[in-house]
């Protein structure tokens, strides 16, 4: 029996599923274990000897030996032999290996399984529980703890050492990276969580642009929902957090270093700048906006598109660019519009004097 055949018996012994089955195996081996036969040849012996492969890829003849990029490799089953005709994706338990000497030493460099409880990969290092759904195009990467009775959506990530309590739901190509995510969460499609902030500076010695470290977290408490593609980042100087049942609609920007309390609503297209920090009961119109570094205390209310650049620092209504009291702002529109009326007239008079007639 060839090296090629000793290796994948060796290795193609995956434990049992809780429903007893076997999960298909999707292998690479690298061009030092592979027998000196043709690239037609080896897939028919290793079907007959391991007829549990059922996928899997051989070297291009055109790549270096020693390559373990993606591009020295070609799938290989019964109707593709060609890398023009696609790739044979990682949609089966992936497996590494590595030939590190002549005697063809193999190391198993961690591999993806396919979730029974929805046909997504999780990897073999992850804790996720039974009860969780990962569906199909759903990855749980390295390290992440995933809690019971949630739902992972198609097309959605999970980053390494994420935590996930227990019944979230995120929905199709939501993205999590470097967060904790409480119980009961539920996150619409294309949300992304962990990202690195807006953060830059210009060195005066060179001029060059200097990008300032985002190497904190994202923490999210319970009961909180996100509506679809808003945006978290993660921290620089101090994690970015959000309170239990705070409520985000559609297209909301949540700079680095944002601390939000409890029970907050943000509508649609609000941008809350970095360092910002919203106390508990806060409702955010459409489009308003909080400047990075401001304050805005409990129990107020932002009407839409007004401009917070200043710290709130009393409970109440408020409205317009700069902010100010509600009561303050309607007064102000009522009376630009009594000038505008007054000048208007004075205007009309004027023209009439000189025997004009008022244009528009």
């Amino acid at each position: 029996m060839g090296t090629a055949m000793k290796i994948l018996q060796a290795i193609l012994s995956p434990p049992l599923t809780h429903r007893g089955v076997r999960p298909r195996t999707f292998v690479m081996i690298p061009a030092a274990a592979l027998p000196h036969t043709s690239h037609l040849s080896t897939p028919t012996r290793i079907r007959e000897e391991c007829p549990r492969v059922t996928r899997f890829c051989v070297p291009s003849p055109l790549s270096n030996n020693a390559s373990m990029t993606r591009a020295a490799w070609i799938p290989i089953n019964e109707r593709r032999t060609n890398a023009r005709n696609g790739w044979c994706s990682s949609s089966r338990r992936e497996m590494s290996v590595r030939s590190a000497s002549a005697s063809q030493e193999v190391s198993r460099l961690g591999e993806y399984r396919v979730w029974t409880n929805g046909g997504g990969l999780v990897h073999s290092t992850s804790a996720v529980d039974p009860t969780t759904v990962v569906q199909v195009g759903a990855i749980v990467h390295e390290n992440a703890t995933v809690a019971g009775g949630g739902c992972i959506g198609s097309g959605s990530q999970i980053g390494p050492g994420v935590t996930i309590g227990a019944d979230a739901h995120l929905s199709f190509n939501v993205s999590l990276s470097n967060c904790t995510v409480g119980a009961a969460c539920v996150f619409h499609n294309g949300v992304c969580i962990g990202q690195d902030g807006f953060g830059f500076l210009v060195d005066e010695k060179t001029g060059a642009v200097v990008k300032k470290p985002q190497l904190l977290n994202v923490i999210i408490g319970n009961d909180v929902e996100i509506g679809a593609n808003s945006c978290v980042d993660r921290g620089s100087w101090r994690d970015t957090v959000i309170g239990n049942s705070v409520k985000i609609d559609n297209l909301v920007q949540i700079g680095h270093n944002v601390i939000i309390g409890d029970c907050c609503f943000l509508c649609g297209h609000v941008a809350l700048g970095g360092s910002s920090e919203l106390g508990s009961y806060v409702v955010m119109g459409g489009k308003s906006a909080v400047a990075d570094h401001v304050t805005v205390c409990s129990k107020v209310r932002i009407a839409a598109k007004a401009g917070v650049i200043h710290n709130i620092t009393e409970p109440g209504d408020y409205a317009g660019y700069p902010n100010m009291p509600l009561k303050t702002w309607k007064q102000q529109i009522v009376e630009i519009r009594r000038i505008a009326k007054r000048a208007e007239k004075e205007r009309a008079n004027r023209l009439k004097n000189k025997g004009e007639s008022p244009k528009e």
